[in-house]
């Protein structure tokens, strides 16, 4: 596996304080070691990769190398269970660092050792490496396109029939992409609150408390918890949209636990406009914003909801709210940049990103929209 220069230093300065517990020489990469913990806790191929070759093992098919794959199972168990850990503030985030570290190498080790045994994981420990260098190769700043999701990222949820992603997660929310042939199926949730966020044009049908509405060419659906909600691809293929989830009480991570199925049958029509059930036409709000000359930014999600949205145009530089809260952050038309403690990142229309609490940031663009979301 390759490592960049400023992962390196920042890996150093974990094992230096694990071995002296002695702060004062590292003090000045904790926010840097919150960069890179945080981006190895979105990072989703752990969960996938693991129940890939379980279900190889389960099949007899890795007869000769069972011992390798174990090592490689207990590294990934560590890595997929690390997800509830807290993204601290202080020094015991390199602690945490120096694990998932560990962690890792336990994986790559045991994949490189097993690789040869078989195609199949050969091309898992391919996509394994391809996926951890996306971050350890990089300065801490985690950047993930909605659009160029590899196959190997999506998990097949067998209670609702669906294959999802995760791109990004905080303590209290989490962004995914959805794939979707049919039926999104009617559900509610007793802890998360929820938005539905088509970022381009899907032909369907949302669904919410018992009414429905056409979708439109970009919009979004805020949904409140304990409110029954689907969504409908009338495509004649499979379909993608992205959904925010979050709670205070349980954090994105266990969505699937928190999903009741509701036996009803979705309706065929319904309203025209998406604002009638719940919902914004954010082609109108994106007409509105372009011709702002100055940045600006307004919440567009209705007060009742905990989990927020704000549209964003950035002229020259917006600084984000994000000192006593995380953010997410989906870029939705320019190019431009974000920094985060000093270091950049060049961003682009369908780039989501993470801006934790207490870091310093600001996103740099002649012009730029897009929308953040939060919890609180």
């Amino acid at each position: 596996m390759k490592f960049s220069a400023e992962f390196e230093d920042t890996v150093r300065a974990a094992e230096e304080f694990v071995n002296t517990r002695t702060l004062e020489p590292v003090k000045s990469q904790i926010q840097h070691a919150r960069l890179y913990v945080s981006a190895f806790r979105s990072l989703d191929v752990y969960r996938p990769i693991m129940c890939s070759i379980q279900k190889m093992m389960e099949a007899g098919e890795l007869r000769g190398c069972e011992q390798d794959v174990k090592v490689v199972l207990r590294g990934l168990t560590l890595l997929h269970s690390a997800r509830y850990h807290q993204v601290y503030q202080d020094h015991r985030i390199f602690p945490m660092l120096h694990q998932y570290v560990q962690a890792l190498k336990l994986v790559e080790d045991g994949l490189a050792s097993a690789k040869d045994y078989c195609a199949v994981l050969k091309n898992i420990y391919e996509n394994f490496v391809n996926a951890v260098e996306q971050i350890t190769l990089g300065n801490g700043i985690y950047v993930v396109n909605w659009k160029n999701v590899p196959e190997y990222h999506f998990t097949l949820y067998q209670k609702v029939g669906l294959r999802i992603a995760r791109l990004i997660a905080s303590e209290f929310i989490g962004l995914y992409v959805v794939k979707v042939r049919g039926e999104a199926p009617l559900h509610y949730h007793h802890f998360l609150d929820e938005h539905h966020f088509l970022p381009e044009y899907i032909e369907g049908l949302h669904y919410l408390d018992g009414k429905v509405c056409k979708t439109t060419q970009t919009d979004i659906l805020y949904i409140k918890r304990g409110q029954v909600h689907g969504f409908k691809n009338k495509g004649a293929g499979e379909a993608s949209f992205v959904f925010i989830c979050g709670s205070k009480e349980t954090g994105p991570w266990d969505f699937v636990q928190d999903i009741e199925l509701v036996d009803e049958k979705f309706p065929d029509a319904g309203f025209d406009n998406i604002d009638d059930i719940g919902g914004r036409d954010l082609y109108k709000v994106l007409e509105k914003v372009r011709s702002f000359e100055q940045t600006f930014y307004e919440r567009l999600s209705p007060n009742y909801m905990r989990l927020f949205q704000d549209v964003v145009k950035v002229c020259v530089e917006y600084v984000p709210p994000n000192q006593d809260r995380e953010l997410i952050c989906f870029v939705v038309e320019g190019n431009g940049a974000v920094e985060v403690e000093g270091m950049s990142h060049n961003i682009r229309p369908g780039d989501a990103f993470l801006l934790l609490s207490h870091t310093k940031a600001k996103i740099l663009s002649p012009s730029m929209i897009l929308y953040q979301f939060g919890y609180g």
